[in-house]
């Protein structure tokens, strides 16, 4: 094990991955970490990849530490030596089982593992973890699962059906997701305590399989899904994302405890002064030397609003976008003016009273999320404001639920290019372009188009949409 987390180390500090011991400290302040302790191995399968892409994205999204362990060998019938400790699972608050040893059907060291689950060890299990000891003429690893699985068909594109849209695991994931090239397993039994989230139909059967699942095994949370055979999956944000929230589901942590990590804390920490002195932003935000000030004219003929649209303003501000939103709206759309800082919700409010804009609603919104009526905007304009995203994710969920299908997400932020961007700016902004843009598509939007604006030289502008 000990060699195995060394190259596993090694791989991180070369792809540029390794935190910081300045970023694990501002990672780890809002509590102890949840310890997670990943079992891999066998055949079939690139493992240190995934367990590289598994570790780092899901300690990107929460605040976590994987334990890896990778034991047996590559073939189909191995063992893994943790196992003989009976007390292997007590260290840690969930195991994720993404192991390959089909041929392996020892009764006695089967069940060394699901009695570690029994006494109430949370567990996740990914995909060839449903073919692991499929030789064994026991039941006990298939009634852990939760499902039983005999083989796979080819790999393919998947699409996924949401059939269970209120569970937690499901709420706000993305409901149009095709998979990366992937086996689809047929499934042969679903058990009794085990509930289907999602599924993808066969391409040769056109029937069903459960794809992602929840199973109750004498108390303690199981989530499953058999998909994770290639690389490209393990690259797919949308699948590590699914992976975390099932995770987190198995450890039974509550909102707050399993919200994603603060990306920039600390960001918006002078916006939420209620003190705050709008004359000071009026003259940062609204000035010549702000290019969306300067080019605002032509930002909004860029965005061929149409009468009647319904546009939301995320991240308001002092308003500078709101008189021209309500015209171009005009008196049967509607303008929501969003923003998390008490002082900008007040000032709007009066702005828009002053300004007499009956189709303008003023909404003053969370650090995770917009709070937009569902299906709700044409378009949503994020000016100058995503790099204050502090909780990306969630955050672009809720933007994505308030768009309707077929809508649109403008997105206007600085460009972030060491050596030619300002050192403020460098210090900002967390990110460039192409990490926002990567972020805004693994929730759901399509990029459709770069906008080009003569005179925007520190800003890029991009135009996403939503699916129908």
């Amino acid at each position: 094990m000990r060699n195995y987390l060394l190259i596993l180390s090694l791989l991180l500090v070369g792809l540029g991955l390794a935190q910081t011991a300045e970023e694990s400290k501002k990672k780890l302040a809002g509590g102890n970490p949840l310890q997670v302790l990943l079992i891999t191995g066998g055949c079939c399968h690139n493992y240190l990849f995934q367990s590289l892409a598994l570790t780092t994205g899901v300690e990107k999204r929460v605040n976590a530490e994987f334990t890896v362990v990778n034991e047996g060998g590559t073939g189909t019938r191995g063992k893994i030596a943790l196992y003989n400790n009976p007390d292997w699972a007590k260290p840690y608050d969930v195991v994720v089982h993404n192991e390959c040893f089909a041929a392996t059907d020892y009764p006695e060291y089967i069940r060394k593992i699901t009695a570690a689950h029994k006494a109430g060890t949370p567990s996740v299990v990914i995909h060839c973890a449903m073919h692991t000891y499929r030789d064994a003429q026991i039941d006990d690893w298939r009634e852990f699962l939760g499902v039983t699985s005999r083989h796979h068909e080819h790999q393919s594109n998947y699409p996924v059906r949401i059939v269970k849209e209120d569970h937690p695991i499901m709420k706000g994931f993305k409901k149009d997701w095709v998979t990366a090239k992937d086996e689809l397993y047929i499934i042969n039994k679903l058990w009794p305590k085990a509930t289907s989230l999602a599924v993808s139909k066969s391409e040769k059967t056109g029937e069903e399989q459960p794809v992602v699942w929840v199973n109750d095994y004498h108390g303690t949370r199981v989530f499953g899904t058999t998909y994770g055979h290639s690389d490209d999956t393990f690259r797919d944000e949308t699948f590590i994302d699914l992976v975390t929230r099932g995770l987190l589901w198995a450890a039974g942590k509550d909102s707050e405890e399993t919200k994603q990590a603060s990306v920039k804390p600390g960001i918006n920490k002078n916006f939420l002064d209620p003190n705050l002195a709008i004359k000071d932003w009026l003259g940062k935000f609204e000035v010549e030397s702000r290019e969306v000030y300067t080019y605002q004219k032509a930002i909004i003929e860029a965005l061929k609003i149409a009468p009647g649209s319904a546009i939301a303003d995320i991240g308001a501000g002092t308003g500078l976008y709101m008189e021209p939103f309500a015209k171009a709206a005009g008196d049967t759309g509607k303008v929501f003016s969003v923003d998390i800082a008490p002082a900008f919700i007040k000032h709007l409010t009066e702005r828009k009273e002053k300004a007499k804009l009956a189709n303008v609603d003023v909404i003053h919104c969370d650090e995770d999320s917009v709070k937009l009526p569902e299906s709700s905007v044409d378009l949503a304009f994020v000016c100058d404001t995503y790099h204050h995203f502090e909780y990306p994710a969630a955050t672009l969920a809720s933007v994505l639920a308030g768009v309707k299908p077929g809508g649109r997400f403008a997105l206007i932020d600085f460009e972030r290019i060491p050596g030619v961007s300002r050192e403020w700016l460098l210090g900002h902004v967390r990110a460039g372009k192409e990490v926002f843009c990567q972020e805004i598509e693994s929730v759901g939007f399509q990029k459709m188009e770069d906008i080009e604006i003569e005179g925007l030289k520190e800003n890029y502008f991009v135009i996403f949409q939503k699916p129908e």
